[in-house]
């Protein structure tokens, strides 16, 4: 079950318990929240702090992707042929991020960059698998134990050949 998202306010108040001296386990017992899910929002805190006082803009899986950020990103694959590293420095997000929106808004599955629309298998192949699929196993212990299928273990394909 997920928890709701945090608030603002509540963030605030985890800083603000936190920084009075009250542990996690308090701090999660008193916002109702659990223990991990304070340590990780502290965390996060923590880090976007360190980020600011840094100067350096904050990196977040949450921030939403805009019409621009997304224009940005497929002109930059598209136009420029930029890696996802190159592009996630670019617009502040990280290259993993970039992947999954790309291929997202493109329909691309996996590193091949083929359409999961465009892959079929072969008629005889599908036509190979329903005969297994209606072929019942010697007994519950050969079931039990994976044991292949009548016809199809090396040794049946052995004397076939």
């Amino acid at each position: 079950m997920n928890a709701p998202l945090w608030t603002d306010d509540e963030a605030a108040e985890l800083s603000l318990l936190v920084d009075s001296g009250k542990t996690i386990v308090e701090a999660a017992t008193i916002l109702g929240r659990s223990e991990q899910s304070c340590r990780h929002k502290q965390r996060r805190i923590a880090r976007d702090a360190a980020l600011l006082a840094a100067g350096e803009p904050l990196l977040r899986a949450m921030r939403p992707w805009t019409e621009g950020d997304i224009a940005d990103l497929m002109s930059l694959r598209d136009v420029e042929k930029l890696t996802f590293e190159a592009i996630g420095e670019r617009i502040g997000r990280t290259a993993r991020c970039c992947n999954h929106k790309y291929r997202g808004k493109t329909g691309l599955d996996g590193p091949s960059g083929v359409k999961a629309s465009d892959t079929r298998a072969p008629a005889q192949q599908l036509a190979d698998r329903d005969a297994r699929m209606g072929l019942q196993h010697r007994d519950f212990t050969a079931a039990f134990f994976g044991d292949p299928l009548p016809g199809h273990s090396a040794l049946d394909q052995r004397g076939l050949a």
